[in-house]
């Protein structure tokens, strides 16, 4: 695991601790889905992109194997959990894939996501189904979910 420095200060004023500096190992331009995933996972703005909060970089379709890559086969599975990362791999509508995070499920058991991927600006979070993303025209269902980030 990747050991981060972070130094604090508590504005009096909001009594709201703000990061000053914290290295800046995987980012996320702004604006993507995999920022919104890492902003959700205590990621941070740096600049134009999200830093850190998960920890291990590439395409929103490779985060599955990323995933199992650093920190083995527990980290990521075929069972939805809250809070787990949802991952979709390449699809006409994006060759980069796509993620989200599990946020619950409705009254009927299907699985709802949260996802902040209103590029270029990624300012707000939408709500959707997770069947609904799978099922929409040339998509595909989700490669799996991972547990572990950091």
């Amino acid at each position: 695991m990747a050991a981060c420095a972070i130094i604090l200060l508590t504005s009096w004023a909001t009594k709201k601790p703000q990061r000053l500096a914290e290295k800046c190992e995987y980012t996320s331009p702004s604006g993507q889905c995999t920022a919104g995933v890492r902003e959700d996972k205590g990621g941070f703005a740096n600049g134009g992109n999200i830093c850190n909060g998960v920890m291990f970089g590439g395409n929103a379709k490779d985060w599955y194997a990323n995933a199992k890559t650093k920190f083995g086969d527990a980290a990521v599975g075929s069972t939805p959990r809250v809070g787990a990362i949802v991952v979709w791999g390449s699809n006409t509508s994006s060759s980069n894939g796509h993620v989200g995070v599990l946020i619950g499920q409705d009254d009927k058991g299907n699985w709802k996501y949260k996802a902040k991927n209103d590029y270029p600006n990624g300012t707000n979070w939408s709500i959707r189904l997770v069947s609904e993303y799978a099922n929409s025209k040339n998509r595909v269902k989700p490669i799996g979910y991972i547990y572990t980030w950091k």
